[in-house]
């Protein structure tokens, strides 16, 4: 497919200092509080006016249709195209999680599921033998998908009649409160966790810098338009989920490594951007209810199966 990405401008690509771009050394003075150079000023600017084409841009791509050519070019634009994360944190307290597992015939020995990993998430072998795609993540990461009630976690798997499930509950054994990336600044659905925490993006509008602010808007927009649109998925790699797991992998990968000297504090003092799940609406359930995608070290460390239930849909 013949792509026409919109230039990037010059302030993604000239270096000022310490490796930083122009607009990412003015977006650390923003959050800092500091006054820019009229040239920073232009060049965040220049930014906003890039993101309000390139978002729709982006888009307006027929996901369905590419090819593994066509998405490592979609992907390496982003990663130059987006240079900086946005962070919003939320922490949630739940006690119990339900997931549902299609049974699969290479997961039985006699008869039976035996071995507990084909409850808790697919390797990251077999996702990239399969090179799938979800909601959250590539095949290059694995997460633990989970619903807050059993019933919204059979609409998300869709067992068809006569097939062969697991049901398990987890329990948050360590009552940990989970740092989460709210879904949010989007309008477009009802879910009653997106209207508070857009609400909340709207008030921290009131006091945030408008240009830091406007960049924090197209972003995040961009980001919910992609985790709540209600899609039919035909692609076989379900490629139509590129751009909400390209931001799930940047969020949720435990091995990727950022300084803590360029993130942001909590009112308490405390690094943010170290997120266990991501929480959004559920879309198999009209978007009335939450998923989350958890981490695996926020999984492996707090979660353990409390009940595990084979049944026949």
């Amino acid at each position: 497919m013949d792509f026409n990405f919109p230039a990037l401008p010059n302030s993604k690509t000239e270096i000022v200092e310490f490796d930083l771009t122009l607009e990412q050394r003015a977006i650390l003075k923003l959050i800092e509080k500091e006054d820019l150079t009229k040239k920073e000023i232009a060049g965040i600017q220049e930014a906003i006016e890039f993101y309000k084409i390139t978002f729709p841009y982006l888009q307006s791509i027929p996901l369905s249709t590419i090819n593994d050519d066509d998405a490592l070019q979609i992907k390496k634009y982003l990663n130059e195209a987006i240079n900086f994360q946005i962070i919003v944190e939320n922490d949630i307290t739940f006690e119990i999680l339900s997931r549902v597992t299609p049974v699969k015939e290479k997961f039985l020995e006699n008869g039976k599921v035996r071995d507990p990993k084909y409850i808790i998430h697919p390797s990251i072998e077999v996702l990239k033998e399969l090179g799938l795609y979800n909601r959250a993540s590539s095949p290059e990461l694995s997460l633990f998908y989970a619903s807050f009630h059993e019933t919204v976690a059979l609409h998300e798997v869709k067992p068809k009649v006569g097939e062969r499930i697991i049901i398990t509950k987890w329990r948050n054994t360590t009552g940990k409160k989970f740092v989460s990336f709210p879904i949010s600044n989007n309008e477009t659905v009802k879910n009653r966790m997106l209207q508070h925490s857009t609400a909340a993006i709207k008030k921290l509008g009131e006091k945030t810098n408008p240009l830091l602010f406007a960049l924090i808007h197209h972003h995040l927009l961009f980001l919910s338009t992609e985790f709540v649109k209600n899609e039919n998925i035909v692609h076989p790699k379900r490629y139509e989920y590129l751009f909400s797991a390209y931001f799930g992998d940047e969020l949720l990968n435990d091995n990727k490594i950022i300084s803590d000297k360029i993130k942001p504090k909590n009112d308490k003092g405390k690094n943010m951007g170290n997120f266990d799940c991501i929480l959004y609406p559920s879309v198999a359930f009209n978007h009335k209810e939450e998923n989350v995608a958890v981490s695996p070290r926020a999984l492996f460390q707090n979660l353990k199966p409390v009940k595990i239930e084979e049944s026949i849909v």
